[in-house]
């Protein structure tokens, strides 16, 4: 007998694992400070200083000459003064302070916290397994007689 050999081509799949990658979204959140402000009134105090005035009488005085005449054997004439006095007003001022009030508005701020939330994507490996296949070829061999072969 004699051996008659060929290649047989077969297909052959194994499992194989495989990973696919994707970008899928995420959602995070933080605590971030928030300032809040507002504005209040306050009442502001403050010196301010104004004229006052009043009118004031005073006495203002001056001599005038008046002739005075005498009858006498002889004439004579002297002149004589007398101190005329009259009331003048005047003005008289002084700086004083007054207290002026008034409302100021102030800024008043409070630091408090808020949530925000963003997307963020975040990678997601997913596992897998897959078949795949490939054609090997395995050697065949067979005995054969003579008097199969037709000989």
């Amino acid at each position: 007998p004699k051996e008659k050999c060929w290649d047989e081509p077969r297909q052959q799949c194994n499992q194989v694992p495989r990973q696919q990658c994707q970008q899928v979204p995420n959602q995070v959140c933080n605590q971030v400070p928030k300032q809040s402000c507002q504005q209040v009134p306050r009442q502001n105090c403050q010196n301010v200083p104004r004229q006052e005035c009043r009118t004031e009488s005073r006495q203002q005085c001056q001599t005038v000459s008046r002739p005075v005449t005498t009858s006498v054997p002889e004439q004579r004439c002297t002149s004589e003064y007398d101190e005329v006095c009259e009331n003048v007003p005047s003005q008289q001022c002084k700086q004083v302070q007054d207290s002026v009030s008034r409302q100021v508005a102030r800024q008043d701020c409070k630091t408090g916290y808020e949530q925000v939330c963003q997307q963020v994507p975040r990678q997601q490996t997913e596992h897998r397994s897959e078949q795949q296949c490939s054609t090997v070829t395995d050697r065949q061999c067979k005995k054969i007689s003579r008097q199969n072969c037709g000989w």
